[in-house]
């Protein structure tokens, strides 16, 4: 695997290599080759139900939008409030906010 090592310019001076960050550009042999790996990996991870449900990044039909309202919301509902309403209450001690975002989600 071959590819050649350049720099590109983020900012402030040219001259300064602190201020440079290299990439490696290969070629797009390579990138089909990383391509068609990853594709096969996909598959056999999904066949094989090698990660969690609630895994939604980089997944066909599913998104982190999702997780990341579940998480804002969990996390608005923590904040202490002087509205018993707002709060979210558990009815189990060892109830996570996650369980807790799920049941008040849900309605249940």
């Amino acid at each position: 695997m071959n590819g050649t090592i350049s720099h590109l310019h983020e900012e402030g001076s040219t001259n300064k290599t602190s201020d440079q960050r290299p990439v490696v550009l290969l070629n797009s042999n390579y990138q089909l080759l990383y391509y068609i790996i990853n594709e096969r990996l996909k598959r056999i991870v999904e066949r094989a139900n090698v990660l969690e449900p609630e895994q939604g990044g980089d997944r066909r039909g599913r998104s982190v939008d999702f997780d990341m309202q579940k998480m804002h919301f969990v996390a608005h509902a923590m904040k202490p409030t002087d509205k018993k309403s707002e709060s979210i209450e558990s009815t189990s001690t060892s109830e996570t906010p996650l369980l807790q975002c799920r049941r008040q989600l849900s309605g249940t």
